[in-house]
């Protein structure tokens, strides 16, 4: 696992738990009151959205947001080959978000 602090919510779902932490988060940091309004599944479709913006291949867009499994493949051709992170990292490194500047990050 890449975070192995994660820790199953009742059903299982590892990332529910921090999810429900990142939208209280969002939610007091932001000033968002309307209770329709899911902050972790609003970044999920603006990250969506920049993909095809980036003309992103959609098998690596899905990969990119957890959309990979059984339930997110298409046909018997999803089955086949891997996704490498070095080809994900260069489909992130196509998309830009206006306003956003992360050169102080390291590479």
């Amino acid at each position: 696992m890449l975070f192995d602090q994660l820790r199953a919510n009742k059903r299982g779902q590892l990332g529910a738990k921090w999810g429900d932490w990142w939208a209280k988060y969002v939610r007091q940091t932001v000033g968002i009151t309307d209770t329709t309004i899911n902050p972790a599944h609003s970044f999920r479709h603006l990250f969506i959205t920049e993909c095809r913006a980036a003309h992103i291949r959609e098998d690596s867009e899905r990969a990119l947001v957890g959309h990979v499994g059984d339930g997110g493949r298409k046909d018997a051709h999803d089955n086949y080959g891997e996704h490498r992170v070095a080809a994900l990292a260069e489909a992130i490194n196509q998309m830009t978000f206006k306003g956003l500047d992360l050169s102080r990050l390291p590479r």
